[in-house]
């Protein structure tokens, strides 16, 4: 798998009016679910991780953009309220799906693979 830390996302400039834009915690908790959300599906302890998924914490949340554990159980709450995520938990993480990645990332498609050799005939 590719390095997740080298590859880019895709915001929109639509992200300024979005209702939560102007609440610092919801905004680095996004910014946090978006970065590091699955761009292929995996299995993760013997759970399916789809694309557009993420495997975290609250605490893992917390300690990733500098609010408290409290401060990133109301924002995921509040994300869930308006549908922007939904969240499945498990004993030691829960899977928070980003309910429209694929509309924000869009489906990439993979180059053709090319080759610098020269057809020849004889």
């Amino acid at each position: 798998m590719a390095d997740k830390h080298k590859a880019f996302v895709k915001v929109s400039r639509n992200i300024l009016q979005w209702q939560w834009f102007k609440k610092p915690n919801h905004l680095a908790v996004w910014m946090y679910l978006l970065v590091t959300a699955n761009y292929r599906d995996s299995m993760v302890a013997g759970i399916p991780v789809k694309r557009g998924d993420v495997v975290t914490s609250y605490a893992a949340i917390a300690q990733n953009t500098g609010i408290s554990i409290q401060n990133a159980r109301t924002t995921i709450n509040h994300l869930k309220s308006t549908g922007e995520i939904t969240c499945r938990s498990y004993h030691d993480f829960s899977v928070i799906t980003l309910v429209n990645y694929d509309t924000y990332q869009g489906r990439q498609q993979a180059k053709p693979h090319q080759t610098n050799k020269q057809l020849t005939s004889n």
